[in-house]
């Protein structure tokens, strides 16, 4: 599982200084208070041992009531995960459903009017990376991050606990024998309807550059012809979770992009799906989740305490028995044995390189001439 850590390329370093610039009208004295707080916080943090700051963290968070987190939770996940959070800290959680967008479009007029509402935002390292531009996150600072090799680190505002893993599925009464892809060519080429996420940009981009153009040395625009000669064929969709339930249903014969542990997860309970039987389709990609702690957080010292638990080994085992895949070296993750490629760096920290694969695949997704199945 060390590769898959490695894999994970994100989680935190932490210096304990606070500073927080935004440009946000308005708002600077707001910030300054909240990081002045935190700053305060680490101060009476400095030298403890974990069981000590986890004590001295439950003693701040006290009076301070839920911790509010901002996320695209599973529902089923949700019921499993908060819960075990308070029991393990004592501290409730005040979850505020939302998928990526509109929880990132949430949180950003919540710090546009300097309004305390969400204390822990989760979503991908691809939403998470512009607010650490606006410089509207905190430093993360946890000993727990000791655990996660460096190669596995990317910001200092933001960590990852998990990575999602995308692979491609089929369902196993409709696509039999020979007709079960094995690569990417064959999915791309595949004469049965295949689903796509109209999000999944860093997908397609990691796929382009670093297996279609490094592996099979095609150059980049004969790869992203590939997917543009597929587009009649493709049924765009909004959502992952809807993805695999059409596809458990029926309604779709093979998925490209599906989540790994939504997959697994339908397969455990008796779908006609799969996604690595007879083999995967290699190689998989896998991009990075991303905590961070905005700067109008009021619960800071609850925020804390859910990224140290989030990255604890106690989590780590808990994300394994929900087919997720955690970036701590456990068994039970990711297959070792399965080749997968990390996102990379570019496509979460540069911006010009986010938006000139974004427009691509938006591109693609319109030469589909279908409107986005939702829910």
């Amino acid at each position: 599982m060390a590769t898959v850590a490695c894999l994970a390329l994100s989680a935190c370093g932490g210096s304990p200084t606070a500073t927080a610039e935004s440009s946000a009208g308005g708002g600077d004295d707001c910030f300054a208070k909240t990081a002045k707080e935190l700053d305060d916080i680490y101060g009476q943090l400095e030298g403890l041992s974990m069981d000590q700051r986890t004590a001295k963290l439950k003693e701040l968070a006290k009076d301070k009531g839920p911790v509010t987190i901002t996320a695209s939770t599973n529902p089923d996940d949700a019921k499993i995960t908060y819960p075990a959070f308070t029991k393990a800290t004592g501290v409730e959680v005040e979850l505020q459903s939302a998928d990526a967008d509109s929880g990132r479009a949430r949180l950003v007029e919540e710090i546009k009017a300097c309004h305390a509402g969400t204390d822990v935002f989760i979503a991908d390292a691809t939403e998470v990376a512009p607010m650490e531009r606006e410089g509207w996150l905190l430093p993360l600072n946890s000993p727990n991050l000791d655990a996660i090799p460096d190669s596995a680190k990317l910001s200092k505002y933001f960590a990852s606990d998990t990575v999602n893993v995308f692979v491609a599925a089929w369902n196993t009464k409709q696509v039999k024998g020979g007709d079960v892809p094995t690569t990417w060519e064959e999915v791309l080429a595949h004469p049965k309807a295949v689903a796509v996420d109209v999000g999944d940009y860093v997908w397609f981009a990691t796929l382009v550059k670093d297996y279609f153009v490094k592996e099979k040395g095609m150059t980049e625009e004969q790869a992203i012809d590939l997917f543009r000669n597929a587009a009649s064929k493709m049924i765009p969709t909004d959502g992952h979770t809807l993805m695999v339930q059409l596809l458990a249903a029926g309604e779709f014969d093979i998925i490209a992009d599906g989540y790994q542990h939504s997959v697994q997860s339908n397969v455990n309970k008796g779908a006609p799906i799969a996604w690595k039987d007879p083999k995967p389709v290699e190689p998989i990609v896998v991009r990075p989740g991303g905590d961070a702690i905005p700067i109008t957080a009021d619960n800071l010292p609850g925020a804390l305490l859910y990224i140290d638990w989030t990255l604890s080994m106690e989590h780590a085992k808990l994300s394994v028995s929900m087919n997720r895949t955690t970036v701590l070296p456990i068994e039970g993750g990711l297959d070792p044995n399965i080749k997968a490629i990390p996102v990379s760096t570019d496509l979460i920290n540069d911006p010009d390189a986010v938006k000139k694969w974004e427009d691509l695949w938006e591109s693609v997704i319109r030469q589909t001439g279908k409107k986005p199945l939702s829910k």
